[in-house]
């Protein structure tokens, strides 16, 4: 079978499920599978634009495993709006909605890959109410992410907010409604300095937050129970791909042609026609005082499997 027959398959799939959760949902039922050591749950989390989309399609193309990448994007955006401003909100319909789906998911296969760049910042509340099996965190070069969320329009326009102590409300100018919460902004008086910068120096700023949120997580985390990717590292690596599905126990599906092939068939890719050269002088500042802190955390971090 092709992998974009089996992309399409799964998402028929997917679209074919009624995603309505009964109030009666067991956790009991929940439990039971995640002691089921037949059972896996991985949770991938990054800032974005980062490679995750990708391996976690790698690893649903193979036997007995499945992918939910961003499966609910107005639950997943709204709960990064809520834990990056620290609101108190019960997350519970949320937790519940995303174990019902698991529980669906195991009775067909094995090994779940939740993927998600939106819970980077309530990794805390994500580890005790699902504990997985593994993490996996991907990074990938500052300028290179920050150049593709310009490019997918992020901070196109400014935010209407005139109170600093306060956090933003429902935006006007937004293409989906979900970017309402998924798009962040500064909680303190560095929002109106920042919402004058450039859409690279806004960009930039959030790398930084979402990836020193994901950095004080993972140094929490035990190392068996985490994978680490630079992208960079392992981008077209196919000794790379032996080794992780040797990790995980995985039967080889990809020839190296095939490997090699499965990034030009992604969904989205993103545009290519913006190159880092051009930033202009007042981009490439931004850039460097929004980033300099949290790219020193993370630059020196080693990839896992290469």
């Amino acid at each position: 079978m092709s992998y974009k027959r089996y992309l399409n398959l799964k998402n028929l799939f997917f679209k074919s499920q009624n995603f309505k959760i009964n109030f009666d949902f067991d956790e009991n039922e929940f439990q039971n599978y995640k002691n089921n050591s037949k059972k896996k749950l991985i949770i991938g989390t990054a800032c974005g634009r980062s490679g995750l989309r990708w391996i976690s399609e790698i690893h649903s193309a193979h036997k007995n495993c499945i992918a939910l990448i961003e499966p609910f994007p107005l639950h997943e955006s709204f709960y990064r709006y809520a834990t990056f401003n620290n609101l108190n909100i019960d997350h519970s319909s949320f937790f519940n909605t995303l174990k019902y789906q698991f529980i669906k998911l195991w009775k067909k296969y094995d090994s779940i890959i939740f993927s998600s760049p939106w819970v980077c910042f309530g990794l805390d509340e994500i580890e005790k109410n699902f504990q997985p099996n593994k993490y996996i965190f991907m990074f990938r070069d500052p300028k290179k992410v920050v150049n593709s969320l310009v490019l997918k329009g992020w901070y196109d326009e400014k935010i209407f907010k005139y109170e600093n102590n306060k956090i933003t409300g429902l935006q006007p100018n937004l293409k989906n409604f979900h970017h309402n919460f998924s798009r962040i902004s500064p909680k303190n008086d560095y929002f109106t300095e920042w919402n004058n910068l450039t859409s690279v120096g806004k960009c930039s700023w959030f790398w930084s937050e979402a990836n020193q949120s994901i950095y004080l997580f993972l140094k929490k985390v035990s190392k068996d129970k985490k994978l680490i990717f630079k992208l960079e590292d392992i981008d077209q690596n196919y000794n790379w791909y032996a080794k992780y599905i040797k990790y995980f126990d995985l039967e080889k599906q990809f020839s190296l042609n095939k490997f090699l092939e499965l990034k030009q068939i992604m969904p989205n890719k993103g545009k290519k026609n913006l190159n880092i050269d051009n930033w202009n002088a007042i981009e490439s500042k931004e850039f460097t005082k929004n980033t300099e802190k949290v790219h020193y955390l993370i630059e020196n971090i080693q990839s896992d499997l290469v």
